[in-house]
């Protein structure tokens, strides 16, 4: 299987690189944008880094051409108007993957909320999987609540925040964080596993999970 992911360096990408290599079949074609993105203990034959300017035509199709499938983990949060970046990547991605014979798109999503109003944030990843979906390829989303910040703070807060809720709530009582468990790296694990079933599963046009 040849796989290609748009967003890789992330902490999200990262983990689901060194899980889907534990498959033998598995090609990896992961992009950065610039060098000091790459992660550089991730190094193995069956994983290509490779550098993608999404928005320009012939950059995209080019590190989209040979995969089978897409994995799209962009997000423009942080950007001053996001929800517009994030259509306009999302439909640069869309258009690629249609010209390159992408048969799957997997998408990382938000949790939408099923009452009352959506953050601008939230309806922005939901706008972004419609918009991939719109391009006629298969595409399943996997919603999943979004943790901002680098890898490292990402760590620090959730830390934060379950101590609080066990100090508050008694919960959590058997997680460890100092040593074993490391609940973020559980989560990102967690993640990679369900984008591995979505891998594995015949997508019809537009699915979530």
């Amino acid at each position: 299987m040849d796989i290609a992911i748009l967003g890789a360096p992330g902490c999200v990408g990262r983990t689901l690189i060194n899980n889907l290599l534990g498959f033998s079949a598995c090609r990896i074609t992961a992009s950065y944008r610039i060098e000091k993105e790459v992660p550089q203990y991730m190094r193995d034959d069956r994983l290509t880094w490779k550098q993608v300017d999404l928005l320009d035509q012939a950059s995209s199709e080019d590190f989209l051409r040979g995969s089978e499938t897409l994995i799209y983990l962009i997000h423009s949060l942080g950007a001053r108007n996001f929800e517009q970046l994030d259509i306009r990547l999302a439909n640069a991605a869309g258009s690629a993957a249609r010209r390159a014979g992408i048969k799957k798109i997997i998408y990382l999503g938000g949790i939408i909320p099923g009452k009352g109003r959506a953050s601008p944030h939230l309806v922005s990843r939901m706008r972004t999987g419609q918009t991939l979906a719109s391009y006629g390829i298969p595409v399943g989303e996997v919603r999943a609540s979004i943790l901002l910040a680098t890898c490292k703070s990402r760590i620090t807060q959730w830390k934060k925040f379950f101590k609080c809720l066990l100090e508050t709530t008694g919960l959590f009582r058997c997680l460890v964080f100092s040593s074993g468990v490391d609940l973020v790296n559980f989560f990102l694990r967690f993640l990679a596993n369900i984008v591995k079933f979505c891998l594995a599963r015949t997508t019809q046009s537009f699915s979530h999970y």
